[in-house]
């Protein structure tokens, strides 16, 4: 009978240190994946924005080639803002998305209300990812609208890459820096949007 108490005791002593082991291992493993998921969802933010900012400047310009400025500076910000949101949850599941500790015999208690800690860290995530697609579409909006190109898009029909290249070809021409030159170019444009020069900030506006 003795024996018997003894091997129950031995048991369930076994069964709370499997418990602790198996809650120490999950927090371990959640934490890292945390890391990893700040980590890839601010990578995807990036390449997101970028992509979805381009995706929809073009697309525009294939659906309504005589859109105006304020038309493709908003579908650039959209475009960035959207893709920004994307691209974020898309690098978070990358990374194989949101854990909760597992169920154990014993410690319940502890592993609910960590669990709560973790639903709660997950639903600010969610939010600060709103928040930041949020800002990169203002941000995108004021930077393109400072750039000058949109206005220029729309007056003379040429897309970035065009005006790019054609500051490239001028700038070879007159012998100055290509940047300066596509400066030069944008500066009429920049004082159409009724905001400070792009270029003027890093400066490579003309005077």
């Amino acid at each position: 009978m003795g024996k018997s108490k003894g091997q129950a005791r031995l048991n369930f002593i076994k069964a709370l240190s499997d418990a602790d082991s198996g809650m120490e291992d999950d927090m371990f493993s959640i934490g890292q994946t945390h890391k990893k998921m700040n980590k890839a969802s601010g990578t995807g933010r990036f390449f997101g924005g970028v992509g979805g900012g381009l995706f929809a400047s073009v697309l525009l310009d294939a659906i309504m080639p005589g859109a105006g400025q304020a038309l493709r500076t908003a579908a650039f910000a959209g475009g960035t803002g959207i893709g920004s949101r994307v691209g974020s949850e898309i690098g978070e599941r990358s990374v194989g998305g949101r854990k909760e500790m597992r169920d154990q015999m014993f410690r319940k208690d502890i592993i609910d209300r960590q669990n709560k800690e973790y639903s709660d860290y997950y639903k600010d995530f969610d939010s600060n990812q709103n928040t930041a697609a949020l800002s990169d579409t203002f941000t995108a909006a004021l930077g393109a609208n400072m750039s000058g190109i949109p206005a220029a898009w729309a007056e003379t029909g040429k897309g970035p890459l065009e005006l790019l290249k054609q500051a490239k070809l001028d700038a070879a021409a007159s012998g100055q820096g290509t940047f300066k030159t596509f400066g030069e170019f944008l500066k009429p444009y920049q004082d159409k949007a009724y905001a400070p020069g792009l270029m003027d900030l890093f400066g490579f506006g003309g005077k």
